[in-house]
């Protein structure tokens, strides 16, 4: 056996022995129904995904443990569980794969009153890591009747972001339905832009239940 047929050989025991891996994943989230998907699985989920998945499954494995609920999940329904797999593969950044962990480990947590939506896959697959970083950071001051000083420039400060950054991502975050705007006297103004330096901001109920639901 030459060295390219030893290399490939190596390569695709690998493949396999991770696809073997994700397969006992994927059956914990989907339950019996992964069994249907048969070789279509293998279609999407590419070796790329499969390592981001095991990165995945031992945080979710992590959060299971700690709440003592190992051998007794709930899988998730097929409409949830299959977007919530695909978009959570292709997530290669630390921070982001956490918040897919706390999901994954919420909604196969037989006790969590949290409820998943399909829209919080939608949602945080549309999210950048500096927007989860800003949303976090918005939320770590508080919910208030009244929009408060959160701004384009305290948030630059705060979290040594550029400015110009910022303002794409407080424009996604608002794309996305997650905080609210105003200025100092008027609430919910028509027309008032996200990337205005005068704009206040402040996480709506739909921010704070993403937070909630992607929490550990």
């Amino acid at each position: 056996m030459d060295e390219t047929t030893k290399e490939i050989a190596k390569t695709t025991n690998k493949a396999l022995e991770v696809a073997e891996k994700v397969g006992g994943f994927l059956s914990t989230v989907l339950g019996d129904a992964c069994k249907e998907l048969g070789a279509s699985a293998h279609d999407w989920a590419k070796f790329y995904r499969y390592k981001n998945l095991l990165k995945i499954q031992d945080k979710v494995l992590e959060i299971h443990k700690a709440r003592g609920i190992e051998g007794k999940t709930v899988p998730v329904s097929l409409s949830i569980g299959l977007p919530l797999i695909e978009a959570a593969s292709i997530t290669e950044e630390e921070g982001l794969q956490q918040k897919w962990a706390a999901l994954i480990a919420n909604a196969t947590d037989p006790e969590s009153k949290i409820k998943v939506r399909k829209s919080f896959v939608d949602i945080l697959s549309s999210l950048d890591p500096s927007d989860a970083l800003v949303l976090d950071w918005m939320a770590g001051q508080g919910w208030n009747n009244e929009l408060g000083e959160i701004t384009v420039d305290s948030i630059s400060q705060n979290l040594s972001l550029d400015e110009k950054d910022v303002k794409i991502t407080t424009s996604n975050l608002n794309r996305l339905g997650l905080i609210d705007l105003g200025v100092p006297t008027t609430v919910g103004t028509t027309g008032i832009s996200a990337s205005d330096s005068r704009t206040r901001f402040r996480v709506n109920q739909l921010g704070w239940a993403l937070i909630q639901v992607c929490k550990e």
